[in-house]
């Protein structure tokens, strides 16, 4: 068989993308951090409880020899060290965090064959443990935490079905039910009421669409609506609404296909092509936003956001290097990080890391500021203010009208300062005695918008705001 039988795709932690909330994402910053103390790909990675990154295993080398090292990422110093080394070398195992802080291992690839070893990782200790072992040699199966600390473990090597419960307290394994349809490399996600999707996959009746759910309460599993498009490698996660975001690009030319499922209603939405490919790419949420990185062959890797309300993707940066087989993690300032992976060709591994950054500066007031005001003297004394902060670069709009959502009665007036000095100024516009002030910040800093009247006069107003990031 081909070298994908054996666990020769991306793989990355069981446990679903961890979301993140930042002030703002549009402005951003790629850089090189690191790197590895060793060449790795099909490790797997977690965030540690201090905000420190752990690389597990992976293969090291064009005759995909594979390791048994661990090594940790520093954010503040942005550098890595190697950490106690795991009992079992192996790539393309799963990994995720217990509830009791503990980082759980199992499965993946060594020696050219599926293995059954688990292990645990206690990051106060520095050290592993076996632990039971799972009752069936395994990789590319779909891995979730349920709400009790149970671990389910479905499908896998050779689109099996079976389906097995780990119990870490007990550090027991049994059988649950079995999927409807066996596959490999499908997505777990755990659904806000405990219930558990595998999506997509490769299925052993060649059913890349398929989708189904696992109810703890009764250990069964039950076929929902097929995905609109296959799936044989998807990536997926919960979004804050409830909705699952779904995407895949198994088409080398092509843009990725993300697919939004709505569990209520067990219905799909197709959402547009992302703008370059993404084959075995990452997945991250940042700020209800899925972000896609890398993916394809012998094509740019790009961060692409997607942002619902605009309904389209939007490129944010660049790995510095091509890749397949890396891991991509959230760390806890918001910023993206990619470590490791291998030359799609060859078999080559990097120690290479990428970080990509966002600006967490408070963003500007937006919300509309509704005044009534008299005796201002041109918005110079007795005025409305807010005080705000732009970055270098923020192209400001705000007005009595320009701007959705805006109103004025009488003749407005409106004054932007910035650093004590007035930088904007504007009475009459939009062909009426309504005000608007379109500026780019110069500087980064904090700024003063004051809402009055023109003259001494009387007038009342909405201010709203728009305002476009500065393009890194």
């Amino acid at each position: 068989m081909t070298a994908l039988s054996l666990g020769l795709v991306a793989c990355g932690p069981g446990e679903a993308p961890e979301e993140q909330h930042l002030a703002s994402v549009e402005q951003k910053a790629m850089q090189t951090v690191g790197p590895l103390q060793i060449a790795r790909a099909q490790h797997c990675s977690m965030r540690l409880p201090d905000g420190k990154v752990l690389f597990v295993g992976g293969f090291i080398n064009t005759s995909i020899e594979v390791t048994a090292t661990t090594e940790v990422y520093d954010p503040g110093t942005r550098t890595t060290s190697f950490r106690a080394p795991m009992n079992v070398a192996r790539r393309s195992h799963e990994c995720l965090t217990l509830q009791d802080g503990s980082l759980l291992v199992l499965g993946g690839v060594a020696n050219g064959s599926a293995i059954a070893s688990v292990e645990k990782y206690n990051p106060s200790t520095n050290s592993w443990a076996l632990l039971a072992p799972m009752p069936a040699r395994n990789w590319g199966m779909a891995v979730a935490q349920l709400a009790d600390g149970r671990v389910l473990v479905a499908g896998g090597t050779s689109a099996d079905a079976s389906a097995y419960l780990f119990d870490p307290s007990a550090n027991s394994w049994m059988r649950t039910g079995s999927l409807s349809f066996g596959r490999t490399s499908a997505a777990a996600v755990k659904l806000p009421d405990n219930r558990v999707l595998a999506v997509g996959g490769f299925t052993s009746n060649d059913n890349r669409r398929a989708l189904e759910v696992y109810t703890p309460s009764t250990g069964t599993w039950s076929v929902l609506a097929p995905l609109l498009q296959d799936s044989p490698t998807p990536i997926a996660t919960l979004l804050p609404d409830g909705r699952v975001f779904v995407g895949t690009s198994n088409e080398l030319s092509r843009g990725l296909v993300a697919q939004v499922y709505t569990p209520s209603s067990n219905t799909w939405t197709l959402l547009p092509r992302s703008n370059s490919p993404h084959d075995m790419g990452r997945l991250a949420l940042v700020n209800g936003q899925p972000i896609v990185v890398g993916g394809g062959f012998g094509v740019p890797m790009p961060f692409e956001q997607f942002d619902f309300a605009q309904q389209r993707w939007t490129t944010l940066g660049q790995l510095s290097i091509p890749r397949h087989g890396f891991t991509l993690d959230v760390l806890t300032d918001g910023s993206l990080l990619v470590a490791g992976g291998y030359q799609a060709n060859t078999q080559y591994t990097y120690t290479t890391m990428d970080l990509l950054t966002f600006d967490t500066l408070p963003p500007p007031g937006t919300s509309p500021l509704t005044y009534s005001a008299s005796n201002t003297n041109s918005a110079q004394q007795n005025t409305t203010n807010r005080t705000f902060t732009l970055n270098a670069g923020d192209m400001l709009k705000v007005g009595t009208c320009g701007v959705p959502g805006s109103s004025a009665s009488g003749d407005t007036y409106l004054r932007l300062f910035g650093g004590g000095f007035q930088v904007f100024g504007n009475d009459d516009n939009c062909g009426s005695t309504a005000s608007f002030i379109q500026y780019t910040a110069a500087t980064t800093g904090t700024y003063e918008l004051r809402a009055g009247c023109f003259s001494s006069g009387s007038c009342s107003g909405t201010v709203t705001f728009s305002i476009t990031p500065a393009k890194l």
